[in-house]
């Protein structure tokens, strides 16, 4: 595909400020030795927001926001409007927030993509909001998300809290 670059040099490579422009994106930031490096914005051709934080090596890393929406999704990534949080080598890693298509959101840790077992703030769809642990149970895109198991507390919309031991997402007296 056609690809063109508008920027500083140096050894023959984008080094500094400049921005890539591919088929279908267009990247504005910093780079060095030619990969993309430091702070920038990867957007689509009609200025749509995909990506802004850090990068390094040409790979997501350090902080940034992920918007699903204007990008191909793999299967497991289907319902996923954005995520606000760390990345490590290209992977969702550390924490981070992902807003699902359907309202909900999601708040804890991540390894290589995944979230992982432990502490979770969950906002659901119907206004009820859960703060404790979790653990990460596969859906039917087979992408895991985190489901109240062990200690915690939900509380629903209409004001009533509950407070104790939670297994599979069911509270258990």
């Amino acid at each position: 595909g056609e690809s063109s670059y508008c920027g500083d040099w140096a050894d023959g490579f984008p080094h500094g400020s400049g921005v890539e422009t591919l088929q279908h994106e267009i990247y504005d930031g910093r780079f060095k030795s030619g990969k993309r490096h430091g702070r920038g914005i990867l957007k689509t051709k009609c200025n749509n927001i995909i990506y802004e934080g850090a990068w390094e090596d040409g790979l997501l890393h350090g902080k940034g926001i992920y918007k699903y929406e204007y990008q191909e999704k793999n299967s497991y990534e289907a319902n996923f409007k954005k995520y606000e949080g760390s990345f490590s080598h290209g992977l969702r890693s550390g924490e981070g927030i992902l807003l699902l298509t359907d309202g909900s959101r999601i708040e804890g840790s991540w390894v290589e993509d995944r979230p992982v077992s432990g502490d979770w703030c969950i906002s659901y769809v119907h206004g009820s909001n859960f703060f404790g642990l979790a653990k990460c149970k596969k859906n039917i895109a087979m992408f895991c998300l985190p489901v109240p198991h062990g200690f915690g507390t939900l509380r629903h919309s209409n004001g009533n809290s509950y407070s104790g031991s939670f297994v599979d997402g069911i509270y258990v007296d």
